[in-house]
């Protein structure tokens, strides 16, 4: 397995093509002069910084548990699906990739945001989500061979990542001002306050400093908390890098006329394993369109023009989503992505200092071919509402309050960990088993018996819809992937797939 250096590590960007034109949009250098940073005279208990999916949703739990808190984000989280075009969208909120990167919400993001915003579902389907059955509504090729289409009761949400988000941000805000606990303001946290180990607040621009108990981190990648804690003296947090190498472009299309009512799926996942490094994704959104996505490992992926990008398509084992692109609308230009790396931020190996607590893709961080990184984020804020309601559960006075909250990153970073951990694995050994990968740790490639397993499992869930059942449960974080093999309706397919891929490998 190679290895690399992250030390002069070069921040992710993406590249727009329209037509001949090549245009890059560089990453984005924030100054310190903020655009609203404007705090009523009430001092807050939790300053969570980052208003993406993680930060929003884990400033509505803080709200509902404590007296003020407040959210600050550096982007303008204003607007709409309905009032601004996919690119306009892009250039307002930076720090989120929402056309280039492919969002796919698994069922375990979907269960995690009705725990947290009651029939999140209903009301993203009520505003023109797609209500998706992922056993009967995806079309899915990999392994030489189609899965099959069957009711499966596994209840996904075919939308964009910007509706997703504008409809957290909607319900989140609404629901703060109603209770007065949450206040939200433009700017940027130039640095954290201390007294001793301890974080005691932040500053923001113009000198403005704010005491609180608890500074939660969810500024996703381009967190900087590492840094901090070094640049005071203590231990930086490992990072754990697994980079797959992939070269990936996406854009938006229209789906063809009348295609729901033709066809009996809206999803399409085409991959070329075992032996292929080239796949596709056709992921369903609102108001009829799609996000495509083709993929490469250790390649250089699509051409970002309209050609090369349906040519990539022509060059995938099967040609159903090649001949549906050719049917389809352009929405938006080509745009490649190259931030598909898998990077976990260890805090849970250090001492937290008190006052301090990071989540979401501050802390982890996926290859976003796997969707599961919204899923991981949402599951993540599930926990903290959980090990926040037990802290203050005995707490009755004001100072024990305080107490539960500057503590509350020593106790939940080492639960995070833990939870995060089946979404890491499923993502990095997918990854590893490729030689292109490159780790900045040891770390070992899958076994022969892991890819024995692998394909056992794969091989089996084509010619049976319970195994294929199971296995996506795993995939869409909602079930441990031990169910494959304590599930007597699983075992015993599975067992016989496994035995006759042993009598082949010894007598062919």
């Amino acid at each position: 397995m190679k290895t690399l250096s992250l030390a002069n590590r070069s921040a992710p960007h993406l590249a727009i093509t329209q037509s001949t034109r090549n245009l890059r949009i560089k990453p984005r250098v924030y100054t310190s002069v903020c655009v609203n940073c404007k705090l009523s005279t009430s001092t807050p208990d939790v300053v969570v910084v980052g208003g993406g999916i993680a930060g929003l949703l884990a400033a509505n739990v803080f709200s509902k548990q404590v007296d003020k808190v407040l959210l600050v984000e550096k982007d303008d989280i204003n607007g709409s699906v309905e009032s601004e075009t996919f690119q306009q969208t892009a250039r307002r909120r930076r720090g989120v990739p929402h056309i280039a990167q492919p969002h796919q919400l698994v069922i375990g993001a979907v269960q995690a945001l009705d725990t947290l915003l009651p029939n999140f579902r209903a009301e993203a389907i009520a505003a023109g989500g797609l209500d998706l059955d992922l056993g009967k509504h995806v079309f899915y090729y990999d392994y030489n061979g189609y899965f099959p289409r069957e009711v499966s009761g596994l209840k996904g949400l075919g939308v964009s990542r910007r509706f997703v988000e504008e409809r957290i941000r909607d319900r989140v805000l609404k629901e703060g001002k109603e209770s007065g606990t949450l206040e939200v303001i433009g700017g940027k946290v130039e640095k954290f306050l201390w007294e001793g180990n301890d974080v005691k607040g932040v500053k923001l621009c113009e000198n403005r400093e704010i005491h609180i108990s608890l500074v939660v981190d969810a500024t996703g990648r381009s967190s900087d908390t590492a840094t901090k804690l070094a640049e005071h003296n203590l231990p930086r947090p490992r990072l754990v890098c697994v980079n797959p190498n992939v070269a990936s472009a996406s854009r938006i299309v229209k789906m063809p006329k009348d295609f729901e009512k033709n066809h009996d799926w809206l999803l399409l996942v085409c991959k070329s394993q075992p032996n292929g490094k080239r796949g596709g994704t056709l992921l369903p959104t609102e108001n009829g369109r799609w996000q495509v996505t083709l993929a490469e490992i250790g390649g250089d992926g699509p051409e970002n023009t309209d050609e090369g990008f349906l040519e990539f398509a022509k060059s995938l084992p099967d040609q159903t989503m090649y001949n549906i692109l050719k049917q389809c609308e352009p929405v938006t230009p080509v745009m490649k992505y190259l931030a598909m790396r898998n990077e976990m931020i260890c805090y849970h190996e250090i001492d937290m200092p008190r006052g301090l607590l990071a989540i979401g893709d501050s802390v982890m961080r996926l290859n976003a071919l796997y969707g599961q990184g919204i899923g991981a984020s949402s599951q993540s804020v599930v926990l903290l509402k959980q090990t926040l309601s037990r802290a203050l559960k005995d707490a009755t006075s004001e100072s024990e309050r305080k107490q539960v909250l500057n503590t509350l990153g020593a106790t939940f970073q080492p639960l995070l960990a833990k939870n995060l951990m089946p979404a890491w694995n499923l993502a990095t050994k997918a990854d590893l088993k490729y030689p292109t990968t490159t780790t900045n740790v040891p770390l070992d490639p899958p076994s022969s018996t892991d890819k024995l397993i692998t394909d056992t499992l794969l091989t089996a869930a084509q010619s049976n819809a319970i195994v294929y059942h199971r296995l996506l449960e795993v995939a869409h974080l909602t079930a441990p992937p031990s169910k494959l093999f304590t599930d007597a309706r699983t075992w015993v397919p599975l067992m016989r797939t496994f035995t006759k891929k042993i009598i082949f490998s010894i007598f062919f």
